[in-house]
């Protein structure tokens, strides 16, 4: 016998040995499918009890001295802002100063371009904006009341058209730049946002957020029900594969608060700020895990979804 034909026999016998395999395994498999996957979700809807804002109190010197001083000054009138402005002074938090994050190697590479251009120009070079810039965060919030929708969304817009008008961050306050210093100054503000990719957030910009609540008892009936649906959904699987559903072997659930209005880059602002939220919420020390924000005064969604493996008999 060649061994060509020696090949071909033992090619042939492996053929033979992985179809009786694979028979074998098939009639396994629907003899004990083993299992399967299934997920429920619930959607539950909430009206937001509170305005919150978050936004940075600034205070500007030619010198960090200077800077200090001006920031404490900023900190007086924004309470006296604010009473007038009716918040709930209790919700009020405004945290430890801290540098703008000015100087940085983004930066320094804009700062670079923009002399380098004046140089190619044969202009004079432009007198780049020197200054120290500290921030301090606020939040604090406003009630709102009242069930018709309408006079709601009126209300909500009014005030926060006077939170804007009222710049409690102190943008306007005791201008230290130059007018051309300042010119330079929003230029590398656009530089930075085509450099970054992302837009670029405003000295003094307010971040607007509506916040809705959600009691245990509705976490728990929203984990119950979704597993229900999950649980349904197995079952008819595991009945389409043959068999029957048997018992839970895993179960994950997972949180999605509602961000309707918060699509789009003009709403990158309250993308980020609603991202920031998240994150605080994960500290021990200000944990509101039963809190929803939106960026509608009217609606907010609670979403939660249960992943389960069932086992199938």
């Amino acid at each position: 016998m060649t061994h060509r034909n020696i090949l071909w026999q033992a090619i042939g016998i492996l053929a033979v040995s992985i179809s009786l395999l694979a028979a074998n395994t098939a009639r396994a498999d629907q003899k004990n499918p083993g299992e399967v996957s299934a997920v429920g979700t619930t959607t539950l809807a909430l009206r937001p009890k509170v305005l919150r804002i978050q936004v940075d109190l600034l205070g500007k010197g030619k010198d960090l001295k200077t800077a200090m001083a001006n920031l404490r000054d900023r900190r007086d009138a924004v309470k006296i802002q604010l009473g007038t402005l009716k918040a709930d002074m209790k919700s009020l938090t405004i945290g430890p100063p801290a540098t703008a994050g000015a100087g940085g190697p983004q930066e320094q590479q804009i700062r670079a371009m923009i002399m380098q251009r004046a140089r190619q120009k044969g202009g004079a070079a432009p007198e780049l904006p020197t200054v120290v810039t500290l921030r301090a965060p606020l939040t604090v919030e406003w009630a709102l009341t009242g069930d018709d929708d309408d006079a709601r969304l009126i209300a909500a817009t009014e005030l926060c058209g006077k939170i804007t008008a009222a710049d409690l961050a102190g943008a306007k306050d005791k201008q230290v730049l130059s007018p051309e210093q300042q010119e330079v100054q929003e230029e590398m503000a656009q530089m930075s946002s085509r450099y970054s990719g992302e837009p670029q957030q405003g000295p003094g910009d307010v971040q607007f957020l509506y916040v809705a609540e959600v009691s245990d008892a509705q976490a728990s009936q929203a984990l119950a029900d979704a597993f229900a649906k999950a649980k349904q959904q197995g079952d008819r699987l595991a009945k389409a594969v043959g068999g029957e559903l048997g018992s839970l072997r895993k179960a994950e659930a997972s949180v999605m608060p509602g961000m309707e209005g918060m699509g789009g880059n003009e709403n990158y602002y309250a993308m980020r700020a609603y991202r920031m939220a998240m994150a605080r919420q994960s500290e021990p020390a200000s944990a509101k895990d039963n809190e929803v924000i939106t960026q509608d005064p009217n609606h907010a969604v609670y979403r939660t979804a249960v992943q389960c493996v069932f086992e199938v008999k």
